[in-house]
């Protein structure tokens, strides 16, 4: 992520780290809490160019959680553009937020084609690389807080699978499509 701010500009690609967003010990989230955040930003005044959501949900009859559809059509408004991941069950069934509309979902690909695991539908729009996606690995993101990368802990290099490494890779085309 710093190669991108550092390439593109703090404003073309803002993180949006959900740390005020209780996460489970099994990564669990709710839909609430993340409208929740997304309402913060937009109350702190903060207009990210570009929202990446890694996270994806179902719902019950398949509707979408009201809050969330709220705070993302919040966001967009004021002219933020959502990717989301599709999310990793190999299912068409649609998820939350990424079929919301004006969001570009995002599924997986592989080295064959669409990756075994990536949820798929007419309501998925883009398609990046999500196998074996090699990324750096913290053991602490920003530890002490003040956006050093100098003092987070390195640990290295990690191969990651999944929707949510596919949708940033989505965001950084995006980003770089509006520089230009």
């Amino acid at each position: 992520p710093f190669d991108l701010v550092k390439a593109y500009g703090r404003d073309a690609v803002r993180y949006f780290f959900m740390r005020e967003v209780m996460w489970g010990q099994d990564g669990n989230y709710s839909p609430e809490a993340i409208a929740f955040r997304i309402n913060a930003v937009i109350q702190a005044g903060q207009r990210p160019d570009i929202l990446v959501l890694s996270c994806s949900c179902y719902s019950e009859n398949d509707n979408a959680p009201l809050g969330l559809a709220s705070a993302v059509a919040r966001i967009q408004a004021l002219g933020t553009v959502v990717v989301a991941a599709a999310g990793n069950d190999g299912s068409c069934r649609v998820t939350w937020p990424a079929a919301l509309p004006g969001v570009i979902s995002v599924g997986a690909l592989g080295p064959d084609g669409p990756a075994e695991f990536s949820n798929w539908g007419s309501w998925v729009k883009a398609c990046a690389p999500g196998v074996d996606v090699v990324g750096s690995f913290y053991n602490g993101v920003d530890e002490h807080d003040d956006e050093n990368p100098k003092s987070s802990d390195f640990q290295g290099w990690a191969k990651w699978s999944g929707t949510s490494f596919a949708a940033p890779i989505v965001a950084a085309a995006i980003a770089r499509e509006q520089s230009l």
